[in-house]
């Protein structure tokens, strides 16, 4: 007998394998997408949209679970690589079509401190793994800094990507676990799957209460919450609890009786009123949404759904099935993709419009990039492009390699990746030093040795960005050797902070590491100057030794003061100058992309550099301080040059501008310590 392709027989048995269409749960994925494109947008009435994407794990877990038991039941055996070769049609087209976008982003729009970001969240979200690239690089709090990534909301679709790859084999071998599997008749839709259940839903019962307790154990209040807000162990519980509402509803099928509907329908109305309160006004801190919530938000969707499939009509099913929302419910896959990108393209700054105006070009731009994908890419392939056995397996590893070849060339020369964890200090890659040809100054000062001025920058983030690339300091031919070792999320003192969504976070062990590397690189620099900057993380009330230490109180002071004082003693243990730049204030305005606000107290920025000027008055002929606070004030540009578009970090323009008021005086500080007996 033939053998026939996995394609092939997924042809044969389409009809027997299909659910029947109900236009209810597209509207369910409208109301879903539609609440992430609120919070994305910072609409104040969509506090808790972020949640909608849960709604999407739940009814992903409904529908694949039917899916899989329904094929199961026909024909007692579940054929994987068809089942997969219909989820890489239905999802690979638009994912890579999207993918290719984010690269014409990187080329025209991105700064080149963002390429290496969104090379590695490229290949990321190729490989399905988008959601562990947070967790792993410790980027998540300052995505409120720096420019988000337009590949952020991936992380979500490397779940269900998971989630696919792995549900299909478990639960075949719980259902293969019970002898009920015996009995079944290829081919039979009437064989009943009650006995072979009873294994797959204890486990997912199992499977869903450990992974709400995992959540819970791992959650810390007032800590950021990424690593059970992005993991797949502490996510699959709503992915498990749309699972249960399969098996239950194919164990006992459809509510005939009158008071048994009733029941469900309120039920539904009941999950419909919680589910749109907690997209209103759930935040993404809420203790009670990480113990137990996300289970509970995951309930209240089941109940809508399970309201939604029953035969006949119901209020519920009614109004999800209205034209609007079942249109948007079809695309709602490639609004999902598309919305991210195109609302960090469509700033406010390029459109002219804030609020609602700024909110409706955004979506509106976002539904016709959908359209147009799902009407003439998505739709073609799924109604049977490619579907030829040989040309399918060949085609989507091939069009995969070829989408990250080409955003690994069209991401090239970008900055150093923020938020990798350092290496410790006999695997730290260090980058070699900027030079630059002897040349006069434009104000005059030059540096008369014949050796170059070298300046070893030390930091945060805000310092990493004072020389993103190398023409910020060698373009005009300074005479000058730069070594910027600045570190994502380290301040120069180092505890655990309270940022200023009310969270505590630690800079943890690779902080402490980096500030003991300092002699390390003194030895090998050998700098005239160092130069010191810190944003915003000296700024914050601090944690230390397990007393919260209140900034601006004289306990926060001493603290900071003893700080500096070390800083300074190593730093200029062999001979180089501290030179400490006044920490700037940023713009206070609301990054609404986030969906919160951040803002960075003018007034403790006040007492850090008040704090500065103390300690260095106190250390005469090893530190001094050049006051940038005074030179930026609030601005975000100055003589037309854009200095920090997330009022936090300088672009490239706007370290070059910095650099030219600031390497002449950094000369003239060499030049007077020179001549210092």
């Amino acid at each position: 007998m033939r053998r026939i392709s996995p394609f092939q027989e997924e042809a044969v048995n389409a009809h027997e394998r299909r659910l029947p269409y109900q236009p209810a749960l597209d509207g369910i994925r409208a109301l879903a997408v539609a609440a992430v494109l609120a919070y994305h947008a910072g609409m104040p009435w969509a506090r808790g949209g972020f949640l909608g994407v849960d709604a999407f794990f739940v009814l992903s877990g409904y529908l694949i679970t039917s899916l899989l038991l329904i094929e199961y039941r026909t024909r007692g055996r579940i054929a994987f690589t068809a089942f997969w070769a219909r989820r890489a049609r239905r999802l690979l087209p638009a994912l890579f079509l999207m993918l290719i976008g984010v690269g014409v982003y990187a080329v025209v729009v991105a700064k080149p401190d963002e390429l290496d970001r969104i090379r590695v969240d490229a290949l990321t979200t190729i490989a399905y793994v988008a959601n562990w690239r947070p967790i792993l690089s410790g980027d998540s709090y300052f995505e409120q800094f720096a420019v988000p990534s337009p590949l952020r909301h991936t992380w979500s679709l490397a779940i269900e990507e998971q989630w696919y790859a792995m549900w299909p084999l478990l639960l075949f071998g719980m259902l293969s676990l019970h002898s009920g599997r015996q009995g079944l008749r290829a081919g039979s839709l009437r064989v009943p799957l009650s006995g072979s259940l009873r294994v797959p839903l204890g486990v997912s019962l199992a499977m869903a209460a450990g992974s709400a307790l995992l959540m819970a154990l791992l959650f810390q209040p007032m800590h950021d919450p990424s690593r059970v807000f992005y993991g797949t162990d502490t996510r699959a519980q709503s992915l498990l609890v749309g699972a249960i509402l399969a098996m239950l509803l194919m164990q006992r099928g459809p509510v005939q009786s009158a008071l048994g509907r009733s029941t469900l329908q309120g039920a539904a109305v009941l999950g419909v009123v919680f589910v749109g309160f907690v997209w209103a006004r759930s935040g993404d801190d809420s203790t009670l949404l990480y113990r137990g919530g996300f289970v509970a938000l995951g309930v209240g969707v089941a109940a809508v759904i399970a309201a939604a499939v029953q035969p006949g009509t119901s209020l519920v099913g009614r109004a999800l099935s209205i034209p609007p929302l079942r249109g948007l419910g079809l695309i709602s896959y490639g609004v999902y993709l598309w919305h991210w990108p195109i609302f960090l393209v469509l700033t406010p700054d390029r459109v002219g419009w804030n609020d609602y105006p700024l909110f409706a070009v955004r979506v509106a731009a976002t539904l016709a990039v959908s359209i147009a994908s799902y009407h003439f890419l998505e739709m073609p392939i799924r109604r049977g492009a490619f579907r030829q056995w040989k040309a399918s397996w060949t085609l989507a590893p091939a069009a995969a390699g070829c989408v990250a070849i080409a955003l690994v060339v069209m991401t090239r020369g970008g900055a150093p990746t923020f938020g990798v964890p350092v290496a410790s200090s006999s695997e730290m890659p260090l980058a070699p030093p900027i030079t630059a040809a002897n040349a006069e100054y434009p104000t005059g000062v030059s540096w008369t040795s014949s050796d170059p001025l070298r300046v070893l920058i030390v930091g945060d983030s805000v310092a990493l960005t004072l020389s993103n690339t190398q023409e910020e300091w060698t373009q005009r031919d300074w005479h000058l050797a730069v070594w910027n070792q600045s570190v994502f999320g380290c301040g120069l003192v180092g505890t655990e902070a309270k940022l200023f969504t009310g969270k505590w976070t630690s800079q943890g062990t690779e902080c402490a590491a980096w500030r003991d590397r300092w002699p390390m690189f003194l030895d090998m620099f050998q700098p005239d100057i160092v130069l010191v900057l810190s944003g915003a993380w000296d700024t914050l009330d601090m944690l230390v030794d397990g007393e919260t230490l209140e900034y601006g109180t004289p306990e926060a002071d001493a603290h900071l003061r003893a700080g500096l004082d070390r800083m300074i003693d190593v730093l200029s243990s062999q001979g180089a100058t501290v030179v400490i730049l006044t920490t700037p204030y940023p713009e206070k305005r609301d990054l609404a992309l986030d969906g919160r606000t951040n803002r960075v107290d003018p007034e403790h920025v006040d007492g850090l550099n008040a704090l500065y000027r103390e300690v260095v008055a106190e250390r005469v002929g090893e530190a001094v301080i050049v006051d940038l606070n005074r030179y930026l004030g609030h601005n975000d540009a100055l003589d037309g040059v854009d200095l920090r578009p997330d009022d936090i970090h300088y672009t490239s323009e706007g370290a070059e501008a910095i650099a030219r008021w600031l390497v002449p005086q950094l000369v003239a500080i060499a030049e007077e310590e020179s001549r210092t007996p």
